[in-house]
């Protein structure tokens, strides 16, 4: 899979040519199918979860399969360490000052929402673990590298999981 990512360069407001970056191999092991399986089984989770404060973000971390498609096993440590090459999440909730249209940092307001699935840093944010296995993170709303597509999420859903 491959997504534009225009950038500014040389005279201040000059738009770049928009360049070309693939996103690396999570994209051939993670089918659609398999993300929105994620996305259900977390919001069918009763458990608590936290919710995310002031310019936090918090998403839960797409993570491989156990098997491919053609019924090899992955090791543990080798999907663990395609997820963090890479690691991309779908956006669950947002602080409520994340994305604030008042702070200078985003004068044209929010640029990705919930549901958006992302790319962020290798080492940005605090991740936890669900007891159901999943794993989440919080990021600070600068953290977010790029919006690789977009899903559905109820709020209804989720906030009646809470």
């Amino acid at each position: 899979m491959s997504l534009l990512i225009p950038k500014t360069y040389g005279k201040i407001g000059a738009p770049a040519p928009a360049r070309t970056v693939h996103v690396t191999d999570t994209d051939d092991f993670v089918t659609p199918d398999q993300i929105k399986a994620q996305i259900e089984q977390f919001m069918s989770y009763t458990g608590n979860v936290p919710r995310p404060a002031g310019w936090n973000i918090m998403v839960l971390i797409v993570a491989l399969p156990d098997t491919t498609e053609g019924g090899l096993i992955m090791e543990d440590m080798y999907r663990e360490q395609k997820t963090k090459a890479s690691p991309q999440g779908i956006i669950i909730d947002t602080g409520d000052v994340a994305y604030n249209p008042q702070d200078a940092r985003f004068p044209n307001g929010a640029w990705c929402s919930r549901g958006d699935r992302v790319l962020f840093g290798k080492y940005t944010g605090k991740a936890f673990r669900l007891s159901n296995g999943q794993e989440l993170a919080f990021l600070v709303d600068t953290d977010i590298i790029a919006v690789v597509d977009r899903w559905q999420i109820e709020k209804e859903a989720h906030d009646a999981a809470q």
